[in-house]
């Protein structure tokens, strides 16, 4: 349906604040607001810094285990394996965590299962599923030697331990810390935007409107503002031509119009007018009343105005005769079967001449299709039915049939008919709907409800 100028304004605004709070973007991040973007990539980046900073302690405590670690047990190892090579016997007691003995073989059937499987060597590190283990294997005269160290049992480890601890509070501490950072922060960035969001909103047609850039805005802000403040302006003028346009129309097109009513109505009273005359006249008075009826529906529409409470109630029936009369008249004798059956009439408090204006333009259509067949009008309120059986439309062609400057083969008119019915239908609240098939006529049923 096409928009008066205000009705126009209004959408370039809601446009506008929809839209003010995200830009289109092809990163997947573009479905959620501007806010949430912002929280999103401030808190990724918070993760990403504590990630490399976990790194980087891990690393720091794999240091410590090789330097200190390592080197303690190498120590002690080599002593134990003085001690058992020189007497044949380890000194005791052994250090905490520290446990050594001699195996009959590598694969004695008493050994632990990890311990079997190593290699003779040093191993810094062995897991045996419960335990982190050093373990030294090496032969000796008489079997094989074990040297074992269990690592909880070191000061290292428990300083690591700690300090694995303290790293995951601090992060835990500095993750909060930024998301109340990136809360703070998400405000004060989002704050002149909804402040402009909000101007754009409570901008009325018709009215006023201040200025969206003000002295204070950021450069971000006022390039945005003063964007929106020159494209605003430009719907001002453009909705005040039309303004003046409606205005001087509804002036210039009305008294015209009443002085030709006013005349022909004169000329009608003429008794010695002969009977063609009259004929004539009958005409011309049928074509300035379709005119005005016309007249008032695209002012209707162009002022985009509310409908006033004290609009009076007509019946319905009553036009409908009213207008098959003119119809009649107006078409002489291309004039085709009339039929009007009204089985329950109803009254609407809708400007009069847009009923009109409707039943007008779906008679003049079933007029210019019905290949001087019947048309049948059907009143069953609130439903109203226009009937003709000219050729029909195909179901491709029906889906268009509303738009404007859409024109059928048989049709006389400039293709504006149909869809001022439509936009008329749209603007009271009316449903309007077609059924057709090629050879079977047009069927349009009007909902007044």
């Amino acid at each position: 349906m096409e928009k008066s100028s205000e009705d126009r304004k209004r959408g370039q605004t809601t446009f506008l604040h929809r839209h003010i709070r995200g830009l289109s973007s092809t990163s997947p991040l573009s479905r959620f607001a501007l806010r949430d973007r912002f929280l999103v990539a401030f808190l990724l980046l918070s993760a990403l810094l504590l990630g490399v900073f976990a790194l980087g302690i891990k690393h720091f405590l794999d240091i410590i285990e090789v330097e200190f670690i390592g080197a303690e047990f190498r120590s002690e190892y080599q002593r134990l394996l003085s001690d058992y090579r020189d007497r044949e016997k380890f000194s005791l007691p052994f250090p905490p965590g520290f446990t050594a003995f001699v195996a009959a073989s590598a694969n004695d059937a008493h050994l632990d299962a990890t311990l079997r499987a190593l290699p003779a060597g040093v191993h810094e590190r062995v897991t045996d599923g419960r335990r982190v283990l050093s373990v030294a294997k090496t032969a000796v005269d008489g079997g094989m030697l074990y040297v074992v160290f269990d690592q909880a049992h070191d000061p290292v480890v428990r300083l690591q331990r700690r300090l694995l601890g303290i790293a995951l509070w601090v992060g835990l501490i500095a993750l909060l810390l930024d998301l109340g950072l990136a809360l703070w922060l998400s405000q004060v960035v989002m704050r002149p935007v909804e402040r402009l969001a909000r101007n754009i909103a409570a901008i009325a047609p018709g009215r006023h409107r201040e200025p969206l850039l003000t002295p204070n805005d950021q450069q971000e802000i006022a390039v945005i503002a003063r964007a929106f403040d020159a494209t605003l302006a430009r719907f001002d003028e453009f909705a005040e031509r039309e303004r003046a346009f409606t205005r001087d129309a509804s002036h210039e097109l009305r008294t015209p119009l009443a002085v030709i009513a006013s005349g022909m109505q004169l000329m009608d009273s003429d008794p010695n007018l002969a009977p063609e005359q009259r004929t004539r006249l009958a005409r011309a008075q049928a074509a300035a009343a379709q005119m005005q009826a016309l007249v008032e529906g695209l002012l209707f529409l162009s002022r985009g105005e509310e409908l006033g409470r004290a609009t009076a109630a007509f019946s319905v029936g009553g036009l409908l005769h009213e207008a098959v009369r003119t119809l009649t008249i107006a078409a002489g004798r291309r004039a085709p079967a009339l039929s009007v059956s009204i089985t329950r009439d109803c009254e609407v408090s809708v400007p009069r001449g847009l009923l009109l204006c409707v039943v007008n333009n779906l008679l003049r259509n079933a007029l210019d299709h019905s290949q001087s067949r019947r048309i049948d009008v059907e009143l069953d309120a609130p439903r109203l039915v226009i009937q003709d059986y000219g050729r029909g439309i195909d179901e491709h062609a029906q889906e268009q049939v509303f738009e404007p400057d859409r024109r059928g083969p048989d049709s006389q008119g400039e293709g504006v008919g149909l869809n001022l019915v439509k936009r008329i239908c749209d603007r009271l609240g009316w449903r309007i709907a077609l059924e057709s098939a090629p050879g079977a006529g047009a069927r349009f049923t009007l909902e007044l409800s």
